[in-house]
């Protein structure tokens, strides 16, 4: 447990540092990296095979910062132009992907795309915020689930 405990407050080191451009309060950061890793254990216990899921998340990566770009991009264009090609609106979008946490991950890697938020997840579907409901929509999230779905083991989509 103290060795789990250490490499989360290591972590959280090493993004505190990345958060305060090396000019962090060392005492502070140090104290709270450590509380908050102690606090995130019964929450997050200790499994094996963890780590190696997350090896899974890299390759996913890319894909996940050129969507992210792709979108801002999107987004800043059409905020700039005059006429504001925008048509908001919400979107009820069907998920077919298993375990829970798919859905869950779905939800969280959909909302980081600027122009789409989620607004509520059920069991077996995700409602969405979007700017402009003329786009394919739907598609997007089918993509990212298709996408995210081999780190989930087993999961279909």
């Amino acid at each position: 447990m103290l060795a789990s405990t250490a490499a989360r407050a290591a972590v959280l080191i090493l993004i505190w540092t990345a958060l305060t451009d090396g000019e962090a309060i060392w005492p502070w950061g140090i104290v709270l990296a450590f509380a908050a890793a102690a606090a995130s254990l019964p929450d997050m216990p200790v499994r094996a095979g963890r780590f190696r899921a997350m090896l899974r998340f890299f390759p996913k990566a890319p894909f996940l910062a050129r969507e992210a770009i792709m979108s801002g991009w999107d987004v800043a264009t059409r905020a700039l132009k005059p006429r504001m090609p925008l048509q908001p609106g919400f979107l009820d979008v069907p998920l077919r992907g298993d375990p829970p946490q798919l859905r869950m991950a779905v939800a969280y890697a959909i909302t980081i795309m600027p122009g789409t938020m989620a607004v509520t997840l059920t069991p077996d579907c995700l409602h969405l915020h979007v700017v402009d409901e003329r786009l394919p929509n739907r598609d997007s999230v089918r993509r990212m689930e298709h996408r995210l779905a081999p780190l989930f083991g087993n999961a279909r989509t």
